[in-house]
């Protein structure tokens, strides 16, 4: 991912932070693009048009000379802690007002103290106001001395234009070539370095004279490493960047910045997954809906061949439902007593009133008008059901003959012609 780094620019103390100047590059730079100086209310205003255009960081880089490395005691276990605690530990060491200051912890030491970040509380307020009005989100704000990298025993220096940047696990801090060689020996006092790397430009006479001078010294000390390396870079960002783990983000407390995630937000997910249930619900209900269709055409067909058997001569059928209780209606009004309403009906009757019906059913019917007589096809669990269902007609006043009756899968299928009794 590309990324925007706005340094700004040193000296410019006296300046107000809408005046300051920066250097405003794209990191990898893009093909004929260069870094330009921009005031920082227009380098935030065109990183946050580039940020709009699609997915970048914003990176911001404040000149080491605005801030303050310490490092303390504190009574904490995570950062979180440590920064609860911050205020009230600093606060007799800092000679400004702690209301004043912004405080940021780095990640502990292993000698168990934490680094610690003072800036004043006055420049981040005005940054962020800025990044408010143009909408700009920032990814980090860093003090340019500690992206250098150090650890237990090895510091970095990195000389750009007229600044040396220095950073050690103790220290992070910017001087003059003039003063530069007697403020890091200074600042290191008793400390054992074992590893030294210098990075000054290669045509800078300057730069390399201060080089050679602190690698002389360096070397005397006998057991220290000293690595130099000419850099032609113009652009410190680049020189800097990817940022050290050990760098602190200035975005810390009342100034953090809730970073955009991959993630959608909880109702986001939520409205989702409604409307993810609402389509399978509809879906289901489609689904269901053309089953049931289709089954239910299925047994209006089969209605209307079971009509068809029961009334040949029927010619349209159109609702069997309807027709056959017209039938029925016909049937009960007819004096006949072999009338199908009649027979039906007993038969019926006569099939709920066996003490054990469990398993006969009736499977097929058919109706012979001429001879007054009901043939159904019965289903029955025992041959003596068929025999009970004969009897219990018999109570009717009707005639029940058992023409066949056939055993099939442990069931007995049967057929029994009713009519009125002799």
């Amino acid at each position: 991912m590309k990324q925007l780094v706005i340094r700004v620019l040193w000296p410019q103390a006296r300046q107000s932070v809408e005046q300051w100047q920066c250097e405003y590059c794209l990191l990898p730079p893009a093909d004929g693009e260069d870094s330009q100086v921009l005031c920082l209310p227009e380098a935030f205003q065109q990183a946050a048009v580039r940020q709009l255009e699609g997915d970048m960081d914003v990176t911001v880089l404040l000149p080491g000379e605005l801030a303050i490395l310490n490092c303390v005691q504190l009574p904490a276990r995570s950062q979180r802690q440590a920064l609860q605690a911050l205020p009230f530990v600093v606060e007799e060491q800092l000679a400004d007002d702690i209301e004043k200051v912004h405080l940021s912890v780095g990640h502990r030491l292993d000698d168990g103290r934490w680094p610690v970040l003072v800036v004043d509380l006055a420049i981040m307020a005005s940054l962020m106001d800025i990044c408010d009005q143009t909408n700009l989100r920032l990814k980090a704000i860093y003090v340019d001395a500690q992206m250098l990298p150090a650890s237990n025993g090895r510091l970095s220096i990195l000389m750009h234009d007229d600044r040396v940047l220095f950073h050690s696990s103790q220290a992070a801090a910017v001087f003059d070539h003039a003063t530069a060689a007697s403020m890091i020996h200074f600042l290191l006092g008793e400390s054992v370095v074992s590893d030294v790397q210098i990075q000054f430009q290669a045509e800078n006479e300057q730069q390399a004279l201060l080089a050679q001078q602190l690698s002389t010294e360096f070397s005397a000390l006998g057991e220290t490493q000293v690595a130099m390396e000419a850099t032609v870079v113009p652009m410190l960002a680049a020189s800097l960047l990817p940022a050290n783990a050990s760098a602190i983000n200035l975005l810390q407390g009342r100034f953090t910045v809730r970073q955009v995630s991959s993630r959608l937000p909880w109702w986001q997910m939520a409205a989702a997954m409604a409307l993810f249930l609402w389509i399978g619900q509809l879906a289901l209900q489609i689904g269901s809906g053309g089953y049931f269709n289709y089954h239910a055409n299925r047994l209006e067909k089969s209605a209307e061949e079971q009509y068809r058997k029961l009334f040949p001569d029927a010619r349209h059928v159109t609702n069997p439902r309807k027709r056959l209780e017209a039938r029925l209606l016909e049937g009960a009004n007819t004096a006949g007593e072999n009338s199908f309403a009649r027979l039906f009906s007993s038969s019926v009757q006569a099939l709920n009133s066996l003490p054990d019906h469990e398993g006969l059913t009736i499977e097929e019917l058919r109706y012979e008008s001429e001879q007054g007589q009901l043939e159904l096809e019965l289903k029955a669990s025992s041959i003596d059901q068929l025999d009970q269902l004969k009897q219990a007609l018999g109570k009717l006043g009707l005639s029940g003959r058992i023409s066949s009756a056939n055993d099939s899968d442990g069931s007995i299928s049967g057929r029994m012609q009713i009519g009125k009794e002799l």
